[in-house]
């Protein structure tokens, strides 16, 4: 079902070998783990940073959930360019439109 430039592809599960699939539930886990605590723990500054602000309780939970709405928006026009284009054009595009 993928092509890249022309070349039909086998789908991603006939490519990869059963090695990297462990690879990636690995590092998967590992980040739901690590990071995905740290998205729900509320941070150590809020009460600071509410103070400071001005914000309350609830427009700290808005702005810590900020984040997760952006991803989510944005996960879908991801999927399609990383279909459209190869997935090291998007890198080196991200990349780029970070450092501009």
């Amino acid at each position: 079902s993928g092509s890249c430039g022309g070349v039909r592809r086998p789908p991603l599960r006939m490519r990869l070998p059963a090695e990297r699939w462990r690879q990636l539930a690995f590092v998967w886990v590992f980040f739901v783990i690590f990071a995905g605590a740290g998205y729900s723990a509320p941070p150590v500054l809020f009460p600071l940073i509410a103070k400071e602000r001005g914000l309350t309780p609830g427009q700290m939970a808005t702005l810590s959930s900020s984040f997760m709405l952006s991803k989510a928006f944005l996960s879908v026009p991801v999927v399609l360019a990383l279909r459209r284009f190869d997935a090291k054009r998007c890198i080196v595009a991200g990349t780029v439109a970070q450092i501009v």
